[in-house]
C-alpha cells in the first residue's frame, strides 16, 4: 500500500519565504502520526525547483501531492501542478486560505483533484486513508465538520522540511534580533486558532474563523520546551491570530514557564485594548517579560477614530498609545501595523495616522509598518469595491494569474482606484516604513558598506516623515534598486 506523501509550498511572488512552511508542518505531523511517510518541500529554496519536484515524483511511489496556497502563490501553484500532471498521474490536493475562499474555483480545475478547505489537519488524514484504500470520495471539496481540538494535535515535526536548519539559522526581519546583535536559532509556532474580534478587513471574518480554540498552557509550555531541546532553539515566533484572547490562559502560561525556569524568548501579536488595569497591566507585563517576551505586534491600523470605526476595530488611538507606552516601560518592542488609503478615507484622516506615528517616535522601542489598504477577497470592503466597479473578483482560478486583477488584492505599491489621495498615502506608507527599517534591518546585511547605505536611507525616511516633506522623492527609486540588490544577496545565500 502506498504511504508516501509529498507536501509543497509554492513560491510567493511578494516576499522572501523566510519562514518554514508551518501550515504544512502541522498537516505533515498529523499525517506522520497516522502512519504516513511525509516530505515537505519549499519551492522558494531551490533555483530549479520544478526539476527537483519532477525528480521526487519520478523516484517515489507517491500516494498524493499536497500544496498549501495563498492568493500570492496561486500562479506558482498552477505551474507546479501542471508540471506534476505532465509527469505522472498522481492525485493533487490543494489547501490553504485561497482554497478556503474559493473552493469551487479550485475544484473545477483539471489539475486539482481535491480542494481541502478550512482546517485540514485531520481531513487530510481522511483523504490519505481513502486514497490508500482505493475508495472513491463523494466530492472534490473536502471539509472538516466543525473545529478540531488543538490539544489533539501532535508535536510539530519540523524535520519533515528539507534542510530545516537553513530556516532555523536565517536572520529574522525583527527589531529584537537587531538589538540582540547576534545570530539566533528560531522557529515559528502556533498555540491557537481563530479570533473573536470583528475587524472588517480580516480573513477570519470572511472564512468564519472567529471561534477561538487553543492549546492548553501545559501543552504549549511542554511543546516549546521539547522543541527548544530538539532543535536547540532560542526564540519562538508565536504566529497566533490572537495569543491573548484568553486572560486565564496567558496567566497560566506565565506561571508554568516561570515555575519550570524554561529558557527561551518569544514574540507574538496582541490587540491594543487588552492593555488595561484588569488585564495587561504592569504586573502581568512584568511577568510576560520574565517569560522571555521581546516583542508584540499591535494592530493599530489608524490614528483616526473615524477610520477605526469604519474598520470595526472597536478601539481608539488612545488605546494604541497606552499599549505602546506600557510596552516601552517594560522593555518590550511595540511593532505596530497601520494602513492608509482606505475607501473614502480623506486627506485629513490619512494625516491623522501620519501625525500619530510621528508622535510615537519618541519611544525607542516603537516601530511600524504602514501599507496602503489591500482587500481580502470576500470581505465586506472588497464586496463594496466590487459593487462600485473599483475591484474585480476573478471567476476562474486561472484569472488569479492576471497581474492587473490580482495586483489590486496583493501588490504593495500598485495604484488602487479607491485611494483618493494616492501619492500622499504611498509616500506616508513608504517613508514611515523606511524610517522603521521594516524592509531591511541592519543585521540582515552582511557588508559594512551596505549597512551604511541602508542606515543613510533610513535616516532620509525618518526626516521626510518627521517634516512631512515628500517633494521630489527620487531617493525612493534609488533605494528600491538597493533593496532589490540586498534581497538578491539574501536569496543567493539562502539557496547556496
Amino acid at each position: 500500500m502506498k504511504n508516501k506523501i509529498l507536501l509543497i509550498r509554492p513560491r510567493n511572488f511578494l516576499s522572501l519565504s523566510n519562514y518554514p512552511p508551518l501550515a504544512l508542518i502541522l498537516i505533515g505531523s498529523t499525517l506522520e502520526k497516522a502512519g504516513y511517510e511525509v516530505e515537505i518541500f519549499s519551492a522558494a529554496d531551490s533555483q530549479n525547483y520544478l526539476e527537483v519536484i519532477k525528480d521526487k515524483i519520478a523516484n517515489q511511489d507517491l500516494l498524493f501531492v499536497g500544496l498549501t496556497v495563498l492568493t500570492t502563490e496561486v500562479s506558482d501553484a498552477i505551474k507546479i501542478s501542471k508540471a506534476i500532471k505532465q509527469e505522472a498521474d498522481i492525485p493533487i490536493a490543494w489547501g490553504g486560505w485561497h482554497v478556503t475562499l474559493f473552493p469551487e474555483q479550485c475544484a473545477q480545475s483539471p489539475f486539482i483533484d481535491y480542494a481541502v478547505i478550512d482546517e485540514g489537519d485531520f481531513s487530510v488524514v481522511g483523504l490519505a486513508n481513502s486514497l490508500a484504500r482505493g475508495q472513491a470520495l463523494e466530492s472534490k471539496i473536502i471539509k472538516t465538520s466543525g473545529h478540531l481540538d488543538m490539544n489533539e494535535l501532535p508535536l510539530p515535526d519540523y524535520s519533515l522540511v528539507d534542510n530545516i536548519d537553513n530556516f532555523i539559522t536565517r536572520p529574522l526581519g525583527d527589531k529584537f534580533q537587531e538589538i540582540i546583535g547576534r545570530p539566533i536559532r528560531w522557529l515559528p509556532y502556533q498555540s491557537s486558532r481563530g479570533c473573536p474580534s470583528k475587524c472588517a478587513f480580516c480573513i477570519n471574518i470572511v472564512t468564519g474563523n472567529q471561534d477561538y480554540r487553543a492549546k492548553s498552557p501545559a501543552k504549549i509550555s511542554g511543546e516549546l520546551e521539547a522543541l527548544a531541546k530538539k532543535y536547540n532553539i532560542e526564540h519562538f515566533k508565536i504566529l497566533d491570530d490572537n495569543f491573548f484572547a484568553s486572560k486565564n490562559r496567558v496567566k497560566e502560561f506565565c506561571d508554568i514557564v516561570l515555575r519550570r525556569n524554561l529558557e527561551f524568548t518569544w514574540d507574538g501579536e496582541c490587540r491594543v485594548d487588552y492593555f488595561r488595569d484588569d488585564y495587561l497591566n504592569d504586573e502581568l507585563l512584568s511577568r510576560l517579560k520574565d517569560t522571555g517576551l521581546l516583542q508584540l505586534v499591535l494592530g493599530a491600523e489608524s490614528g483616526s477614530t473615524k477610520t477605526l470605526s469604519y474598520l470595526c476595530k472597536n478601539i481608539v488611538p488612545q488605546q494604541t498609545e497606552r499599549a505602546i507606552t506600557s510596552l516601552q516601560k517594560h522593555g518590550i518592542i511595540a511593532d505596530c501595523s497601520f494602513m492608509v488609503g482606505l475607501p473614502g478615507e480623506t486627506k485629513e484622516e490619512v494625516m491623522k495616522t501620519h501625525a500619530f506615528i510621528n508622535k510615537q517616535r519618541k519611544h525607542k522601542l516603537f516601530l511600524c509598518g504602514v501599507q496602503t489598504y489591500r482587500p481580502y477577497p470576500g470581505s465586506r470592503i472588497a464586496q463594496q469595491l466590487i459593487a462600485e466597479g473599483k475591484l474585480k473578483e476573478p471567476e476562474a482560478l486561472e484569472e488569479w494569474q492576471v497581474e492587473n486583477i490580482v495586483g489590486l488584492y496583493t501588490y504593495v505599491d500598485v495604484k488602487r482606484p479607491w485611494i483618493e489621495n494616492y501619492k500622499l498615502a504611498m509616500n506616508i506608507s513608504y517613508y514611515q516604513s523606511l524610517a522603521s527599517g521594516v524592509w531591511l534591518l541592519q543585521h540582515q546585511i552582511d557588508n559594512g558598506f551596505f549597512r551604511l547605505i541602508n542606515a543613510f536611507f533610513k535616516k532620509i525616511g525618518a526626516l521626510r516623515s518627521r517634516f512631512s516633506f515628500f517633494f521630489f522623492p527620487i531617493d525612493k527609486k534609488i533605494y528600491s534598486v538597493f533593496r532589490l540588490k540586498m534581497y538578491r544577496r539574501l536569496e543567493s545565500k539562502k539557496e547556496s
